[in-house]
């Protein structure tokens, strides 16, 4: 019986080492993460907002973009529950501290909405906006509407509402608020990734344009090599090896094609590079070829 009862008390004490555990790693904000299968992007297939005490716990302080975002000036006069323009600006700082913890982010970079970000006591599925897709997109529009319900349920108890706000707003302006500040952020993430798209799409057709201008070169050389090889007699195939367009280079006489670089800014650039004169007079009469190799 004494042994018994010694084995009941140690795993009383080993459950309530995992029981802080587990609540130290929700506490930290910490989840869990897997691929999101295709199907799971549907509206259908997103689990229901978290909103667990633990989770409210999460401090979004760090980023600036919680603490100076302001709502749109048509989000600030549109209201017609009474609010002030000060309590509208107390209000949309709640939303957005309520919008980054109902998807558990607290930094500028936003998770891959095709990852399933899940608590890892609860297995609720943390909600991720998708920005690549319109406020109107059924999955974005859920997060909205969640995130106005979690604050209308919040803003019953007195105790929790914001220092400055004195009305109770309406649940549309809540609404409003949320999609606001989800157009601030997609406004923020299209400037860094659409501009990276941008550039590799950019890098990718200049590739594909010196590979044509090469290949061309090799057809012509090709013809030229045949002629030549018929005429005296010999195996084009060395020849043809030879004149592989991988192995040629690429000349141009002028900026690249698709940049916004001038003739004439092409032309200083390669008398910079030769270490000529770059005064008018002496580039009037230069003529350069750009020899582009590939690799």
């Amino acid at each position: 019986m004494v042994h018994t009862l010694a084995q009941d008390i140690h795993e009383i004490k080993q459950d309530n080492r995992e029981l802080k555990q587990r609540v130290a790693s929700l506490e930290s904000g910490e989840s869990t993460q897997s691929r999101r299968t295709p199907d799971a992007a549907d509206d259908s297939n997103i689990d229901p907002i978290l909103l667990d005490d633990a989770a409210r716990e999460l401090s979004v302080e760090t980023d600036t973009g919680v603490t100076d975002y302001e709502p749109d000036s048509d989000v600030l006069e549109g209201d017609d529950s009474g609010l002030s323009r000060e309590e509208a600006k107390v209000l949309q700082k709640y939303v957005t501290k309520a919008f980054r913890r109902i998807c558990q982010v607290a930094g500028n970079d936003w998770p891959d909405p095709s990852f399933i970000r899940t608590n890892p006591v609860t297995q609720e599925t943390y909600p991720t906006p998708f920005f690549q897709f319109d406020v109107t997109d059924a999955r974005n529009i859920k997060i909205s509407r969640g995130v106005a319900q979690q604050v209308m349920n919040e803003l019953q108890n007195h105790a929790c509402w914001p220092k400055g706000l004195q009305n109770r707003p309406e649940h549309s302006l809540v609404e409003d608020m949320a999609k606001a500040y989800f157009r601030s952020l997609k406004r923020g993430w299209s400037r860094k990734n659409i501009h990276h798209a941008a550039v590799k799409a950019e890098t990718t057709d200049r590739a594909h344009r010196q590979s044509q201008r090469r290949a061309h070169k090799s057809e012509n050389m090709i013809k030229i090599a045949d002629k030549y090889a018929a005429k005296h007699k010999l195996n084009p195939a060395f020849l043809r090896d030879i004149l592989h367009a991988e192995f040629l280079s690429d000349e141009v006489s002028g900026p690249e094609e698709g940049t916004n670089e001038t003739a004439e800014a092409w032309k200083v650039r390669m008398a910079a590079l030769l270490r000529m004169s770059l005064e008018p007079s002496a580039l009037e009469k230069a003529h350069f070829l750009e020899v582009l190799t590939p690799g």
